[in-house]
């Protein structure tokens, strides 16, 4: 009974870490109005301008594979496994550049600091009143 209370108990924190609410992130100057509909385009390479024609830098953290799956699970509806492929058969056609590998969020804020093209994700709410966060239910 102890195992099965455990076992649960980590899938209910396991699947809360991205579930209930994503943040996404971008330069303090972006006007866009962000939907799931607008990202899901970004980071399939079908988007690569903004409206004002800033070109789009979008950014994922490949370390952290818990939000990396919640966000490609939540925005572009697939698997980490069936992302990664998309984006190698676009790399070998030559058909796009993938998002941006950044290790910490930090390094992403930092971007996105200094490039009004810059996107990216969070699952955990970020305080800078230097950034522009759009917080979107799931």
């Amino acid at each position: 009974m102890k195992i099965l209370f455990l076992i649960l108990s980590f899938c209910i924190i396991s699947s809360s870490a991205y579930s209930s609410t994503s943040y996404l992130i971008v330069h303090k100057d972006n006007k866009t109005e962000i939907t799931k509909e607008l990202v899901s385009k970004i980071y399939l390479g079908q988007m690569t301008h903004w409206e004002n024609g800033d070109k789009i830098l979008p950014m994922v953290n490949k370390k952290n594979k818990s939000e990396l799956k919640g966000f490609v699970k939540t925005f572009l509806n697939m698997s980490t496994n069936r992302y990664k492929s998309y984006w190698r058969t676009k790399l070998f056609s030559g058909n796009g550049v993938p998002p941006r590998n950044v290790k910490t969020t930090t390094k992403a804020l930092d971007i996105t600091l200094e490039n009004t093209g810059a996107i990216f994700y969070s699952f955990q709410p970020i305080a800078n009143d230097k950034i522009k966060i759009i917080e979107i239910k799931n």
